[in-house]
C-alpha cells in the first residue's frame, strides 16, 4: 500500500473517533502496515469503524488487518482449488492409458490399470499437499511471491465477475 493510501485511511479512522496522529504515531503505524494491499487495508479499516468504541492501537490494526486477510486469501485458495489450481498433470498417466490401449493380453491390461490407479491416487496426493502448503503459508503469512502474484490474479478476476454479475 502507498503512504497516500494509508494516510487517507487512518486520517478516516482520526476524524471517526476524534484522534489526531502526530508524524511519529503516522511513521510507526505505516511501518507496520505498510506491506499489506490497499484492499486488506480498506476492509480493515471498515470492519474497526463498525466494531470498536476507541481508536486502535498498533496491536488492534494489525489483528483487523489480519483477520481481512484471512477472510480474503483463503478464500482464493478455494476458488483456485475448484479450478483446478494445484492440480498436476501426469505424463505416466497418459502414458499408460496408451498403454492400455494397446495391451494384448489380461495380464498386462490389469497390470496397467493397477499402474493407472496408483497413478491417479498420487496426483490426488500430490494435490492435497500442494493445497495444504497453500493455506499454511497463507495462515502463517509467508506466501511465496509466485503463489501470491497467482492469488492476486484470482481475487482481481474474481472482483471483476462479480461486478459483470451485478
Amino acid at each position: 500500500m502507498t503512504k497516500g493510501e494509508f494516510t487517507e485511511g487512518l486520517t478516516l479512522i482520526g476524524e471517526i473517533f476524534n484522534k489526531q496522529y502526530s508524524e511519529i504515531e503516522l511513521s510507526v503505524y505505516y511501518d507496520l502496515v505498510k506491506d499489506y494491499s490497499n484492499e486488506i487495508w480498506k476492509s480493515a479499516i471498515t470492519k474497526i469503524i463498525q466494531s470498536e468504541k476507541y481508536a486502535p492501537k498498533p496491536v488492534d490494526l494489525l489483528r483487523a488487518l489480519e483477520d481481512m486477510k484471512m477472510s480474503v486469501e483463503i478464500p482464493i485458495i478455494e476458488i483456485m482449488i475448484k479450478n483446478g489450481y494445484f492440480k498436476r498433470p501426469s505424463t505416466n498417466l497418459k502414458r499408460y492409458q496408451l498403454e492400455l490401449e494397446m495391451a494384448k493380453d489380461r495380464k498386462e491390461r490389469e497390470d496397467l490399470e493397477d499402474k493407472i490407479e496408483q497413478e491417479k491416487s498420487f496426483m490426488v496426493m500430490e494435490e492435497l499437499r500442494a493445497i495444504d502448503k497453500a493455506k499454511s503459508w497463507v495462515i502463517n503469512g509467508c506466501v511465496p511471491d509466485w503463489l501470491l502474484s497467482d492469488m492476486r490474479k484470482y481475487y482481481t478476476k474474481q472482483l471483476t465477475t462479480q461486478k459483470l454479475l451485478n
